[in-house]
């Protein structure tokens, strides 16, 4: 069969080219344009200074470095539709990765989302015999702790406790006023009594004074 019809051609299988690739190829043919365009930038700067300098002196010749500057300007025109091309294939690209990006996060989302609703602990009945649980456990160590709180021993009644200490506060204070009283009487009578001999020392200090003009008189 294969005399007659000849050999089954193989079909190749075409590689799907990964994004990143496509990404990174744009970039370098945007480097290229970039390049490209900055070489006709001189260019055309050096063909008008040639223009300035042979328009007195030869006159076709500056007429060929102008027509030089047209050419570039005009690929320079067409080079720039072809980066706007380029740069617009990038930001498509550049977003459709993120937009990926955000898909399968999304997915994966999705997955952990199923396989917990699937789960016993998800069950809204479950959660709520495990939070009555709780809250009885709760109580149970609220009730173990008041019982442990409970004072042992004699309970005493806090208003004749009161009544006593109000009690013996004022005796202090009768005690105290009873000092303070006994205290002011004794000093006027030490006051007097210090009157009475600064009196004495000064009736004395005149006597003597007087002997001792009455010794002067005698003696004169």
């Amino acid at each position: 069969m294969e005399f007659f019809f000849g050999k089954k051609k193989k079909i190749e299988k075409k590689t799907e080219t990964p994004i990143s690739t496509s990404i990174e190829n744009l970039q370098k043919t945007l480097s290229l344009l970039d390049k490209k365009d900055t070489f006709l930038s001189k260019q055309i700067e050096e063909q008008r200074e040639l223009a300035k300098q042979f328009i007195k002196k030869n006159r076709n010749q500056a007429l060929l470095c102008l027509r030089k500057v047209k050419m570039f300007e005009s690929e320079q025109n067409k080079l720039f539709n072809m980066k706007m091309n380029v740069e617009s294939q990038l930001n498509t690209l550049s977003n459709l990765v993120f937009s990926k990006e955000i898909i399968d996060v999304t997915k994966e989302t999705k997955n952990v989302l199923e396989k917990y609703n699937k789960e016993k602990d998800c069950d809204p009945d479950f959660v709520d015999g495990l939070m009555d649980d709780v809250q009885e456990g709760i109580d149970r160590v609220n009730e173990v702790s008041e019982v442990l709180s409970r004072p042992i021993g004699p309970v005493y009644d806090e208003s004749e406790l009161l009544k006593e200490f109000e009690e013996e506060e004022k005796k202090d204070v009768v005690k105290e006023e009873k000092v303070l009283l006994e205290s002011m009487t004794k000093k006027p009578m030490i006051k007097v009594e210090k009157e009475v001999i600064e009196e004495r020392e000064e009736n004395n200090e005149k006597d003597e004074e007087r002997d001792i003009k009455a010794l002067k008189v005698l003696l004169s």
